[in-house]
């Protein structure tokens, strides 16, 4: 439960919220079928003043996992979600100085990387990477397909290595000199979220390390 992770518990009302609109939140779902909501949780003020799973259609790489009856351990096949979690991280490494520079070269964070180095990749800021505007050659759909780069990524050894090594996109190199890195790809958010649980244990569903995966994160979180 979200108490083990440090959440302290307040009712609705001592966080100035109406407690008939909060609770009534979990029966108007579970009336609403089209919503297939998986879970609500309401934090104010650093507390947790309202949690609700329900049993829903979910799926995995675009695979169907049939109805799913969520609780607070079930874990989700994140991807584009991970986005708000990787922007709220930067900012809050900016907010520690951390992180200085949106506009640095995102090979200046990775010196083992050198070999990948090109003038017009080194073009490729932090900015970028987080807009999704990078320019990398990138293909993910289907998610099924196990030559697209969102698979590909995954079985790769290193997932930023595997990014960062792909050519640019053939509009990035007819530019030429003019060169601008803007097609919108999720190599960037791919890239930044590298740290994510990444190993074959992982990828074949073993619970074991799926657990410590998932512990990582939350250390990661707790120390924020």
């Amino acid at each position: 439960m979200f108490v083990e992770c440090g959440w302290t518990v307040a009712a609705p009302n001592q966080e100035s919220l109406d407690p008939a609109l909060i609770c009534g939140i979990g029966p108007r779902l579970e009336a609403l079928n089209e919503a297939n909501a998986h879970a609500v949780v309401i934090a104010r003020h650093g507390r947790l003043v309202y949690e609700r799973y329900f049993a829903g259609n979910d799926q995995r790489q675009s695979m169907s996992l049939g109805v799913v009856s969520f609780d607070a351990a079930t874990k989700h096949d994140m991807r584009s979600i991970s986005k708000s979690v990787t922007s709220l991280l930067v900012g809050i490494a900016f907010d520690r100085g951390l992180l200085t520079d949106l506009d640095a070269s995102a090979f200046s964070f990775f010196p083992e990387y050198e070999a990948l180095r090109t003038p017009e990749k080194d073009r490729i800021t932090l900015r970028h990477l987080l807009t999704m505007s990078s320019g990398l050659a990138w293909d993910e759909i289907p998610y099924t397909d196990p030559s697209s780069s969102y698979r590909q990524m995954e079985v790769a050894p290193r997932a930023d290595h595997y990014v960062l090594a792909q050519p640019l996109a053939e509009l990035m190199k007819a530019a030429g000199k003019k060169y601008e890195p803007v097609i919108y790809k999720g190599a960037g958010h791919g890239f930044m979220r590298s740290g994510e649980p990444n190993n074959p244990a992982v990828r074949e569903g073993d619970k074991k390390a799926r657990d410590e995966a998932w512990a990582r994160w939350k250390k990661l979180l707790a120390e924020l």
